[in-house]
């Protein structure tokens, strides 16, 4: 068999699982709980993503994250500066504040947890449950805004301080 031949059996073989796995999703139409848990899921994180763009905007050189993790919606902030090193050197050292947003299903809960990291120093690990029917209140915005103020202040206060070994140096 030549490598034709296999490629070609390969594209039926592609085609053939395609069509049978869209046969099998018109069949089966999603259940009313999974929209339910994807949509809060969705909203809470446009939710959260909104105050991050507030964040962002209020400090410069923070850049937008948004992708599809393993198990739910990741949406944050990230940057990349100098930052002085050993002696002389200088580095490159990322800042990043990040909101994973999951539904249990088994406790009916929207699940955040909340990694932040400045000058890459790891700070705490924030985690946060909220009822899968509440999850877009005012609750989510105030664990957000309180995530985003304790990222901004420890940010803002390693800049002020690698600007003064800078200035010292």
């Amino acid at each position: 068999m030549s490598a034709h031949d296999l490629r070609r059996e390969i594209d039926l073989l592609k085609h053939r699982a395609r069509a049978g796995h869209a046969a099998r999703a018109e069949r089966m139409p999603p259940a009313p709980e999974l929209l339910r848990r994807v949509e809060s899921s969705e909203s809470s994180a446009e939710l959260i993503a909104e105050t991050l763009r507030a964040l962002a905007d209020a400090i410069p050189g923070l850049q937008p994250i948004r992708r599809l993790a393993e198990d739910g919606w990741v949406v944050g902030l990230s940057t990349a500066e100098r930052a002085a090193g050993d002696g002389l050197r200088v580095r490159c050292a990322r800042s990043r504040i990040e909101v994973c947003v999951s539904s249990d299903k088994l406790r009916g809960t929207l699940r955040l947890v909340c990694r932040r990291c400045v000058l890459d120093r790891e700070l705490d690990v924030l985690h946060h449950e909220l009822p899968l029917l509440n999850a877009t209140g005012l609750a989510l915005t105030a664990w957000v805004e309180g995530a985003c103020i304790g990222f901004a202040a420890a940010l803002l206060a390693r800049r002020a301080t690698q600007r003064c070994l800078q200035a010292s140096a």
